[in-house]
């Protein structure tokens, strides 16, 4: 049990990264929609 805890929060780390980036890249379109 105590070796399988790292991987689903590595998992999770690169999930959230995942869904920043798409915050990121979809702000950044309406942005330069809005101009």
């Amino acid at each position: 049990a105590e070796k399988e805890a790292p991987e689903p929060t590595l998992s999770e780390n690169i999930i959230k990264l995942q869904i920043i980036d798409n915050h990121i890249l979809y702000t950044m379109q309406s942005k330069s929609k809005s101009f």
